[in-house]
């Protein structure tokens, strides 16, 4: 059985300040499932007044549409809750879009973890696809342009000569995809474990 983390909700949650913050977890492949488990238990965190939330990823990406939609929900939400995204080991490809995506500030990786941006290259001759491709493209872009500080000309240059770009977690921060590189033994929410 392939193993999948996704939800871990309300899981001896723990921050400096004595509250309880939920935790979510992103583990393995991003799929349609786990991005209508993921948006429903943010929607439920907002429909029960819940001020903040920790998104704990350890992907390497998977189905665009639906890391799509989780980051659609993951913004829709950023107004009324502080959304914590934090990179546990290594995210990649659209899986990085839910990290980029956090609240400003609230973004984090750990020291020895990494990220890996891309643009989708599906070798497809359809037409269809090719266009489906493109859009996803040019969203995947205008994301990490309005959330790194980068413009989309920036980001299409840093993407356009290669597949992948990998960042260790201190090259992702200086880029803009994480605002604290966090050394080991410090827990979500400051104090040290």
């Amino acid at each position: 059985m392939k193993k999948i983390l996704f939800l871990l909700l309300l899981l001896l949650a723990h921050t400096a300040y004595g509250k309880k913050v939920p935790k979510l977890a992103v583990e393995g492949d991003i799929t349609q499932e786990m991005a209508e488990k993921l948006t429903g238990r943010l929607a439920y965190l907002d429909s029960r007044g819940c001020g903040e939330v920790y998104i704990l990823i350890n992907s390497l990406g998977g189905d665009a549409d639906a890391a799509l939609s989780i980051y659609d929900a993951i913004a829709a939400l950023k107004a009324r809750m502080i959304i914590h995204t934090h990179c546990v080991n290594g995210v990649g490809s659209v899986a990085s879009l839910l990290l980029v995506g956090g609240t400003p500030g609230y973004r984090y990786a750990c020291e020895k973890s990494s990220v890996m941006i891309n643009l989708l290259k599906s070798g497809s001759d359809d037409v269809a696809d090719v266009e489906q491709e493109r859009k996803i493209n040019d969203r995947i872009i205008a994301i990490l342009a309005a959330d790194t500080g980068h413009t989309a000309e920036e980001i299409v240059g840093k993407l356009s000569d290669v597949d992948d770009v990998w960042f260790f977690s201190d090259a992702a921060q200086a880029y803009g995809i994480v605002d604290k590189v966090l050394p080991p033994g410090q827990r979500l929410g400051g104090g040290v474990e």
